[in-house]
């Protein structure tokens, strides 16, 4: 299920500041599990293979979080002659998840080594939040920006992806999303202004 709203001031309806402010947000709700989901893990005990069966039926799906939630808001102010400043800012949200049938315990446990090894989450990420913000001009006549940007504003480290290895190598491997960036953006418009 996804639920989207947008707000945007009428004009006439509210003082003239407040014309340019948009504000949107988008709901998310997954309901993923395995239905009938059953596997053998090998197993090597000496020269013997053991062959061990896993039944993953019922477990979340990889990489699918319960629940996601974005929101953003973003301000025309009109300088009259002087163009326009942009102020916005964006979150984003999400829901625990696992990059594993196993919910985020790793196979290393199923497979008989390193009991209690692998914590929680180690095959997944706990839920976390995003904010970006932005501060940009824009001309009078439209056609050209120049705006400064700071994406993941308080420098979450989150896992995009995981891969385990670990009853193989003893790895985990993670996957990091980007850390704080900034930056600058001109963004020039080419032909005639289009006008409403």
């Amino acid at each position: 299920m996804e639920l989207e709203v947008q707000l945007r001031p009428l004009r006439g309806w509210v003082p003239r500041l407040f014309e340019g402010l948009e504000l949107s947000g988008n709901f998310g709700w997954l309901h993923g599990e395995y239905l009938d989901f059953q596997s053998v893990l090998e197993r090597q005990a000496g020269a013997q293979t053991l062959r061990i069966p896993v039944d993953f039926s019922g477990k979340t799906l990889q990489n699918a979080p319960r629940f996601k939630v974005s929101a953003t808001a973003e301000w025309t102010l009109d300088l009259g002659r002087w163009g326009y400043l942009i102020p916005r800012y964006d979150m984003n949200w999400s829901d625990d998840v696992f990059f594993d049938p196993t919910e985020g315990k790793g196979l290393a446990e199923l497979k008989g080594y390193q009991p209690g090894a692998v914590p929680p989450y180690a095959i997944g990420q706990k839920a976390f939040f995003l904010h970006n913000v932005r501060v940009a001009y824009r001309t009078p006549t439209g056609n050209v920006e120049v705006g400064g940007f700071v994406r993941n504003l308080t420098d979450e480290v989150y896992k995009t992806f995981v891969f385990d290895a670990a009853s193989l190598s003893g790895l985990i491997i993670n996957f990091v999303g980007e850390p704080r960036t900034y930056g600058i953006e001109v963004i020039k418009k080419f032909g005639k202004k289009m006008r409403r």
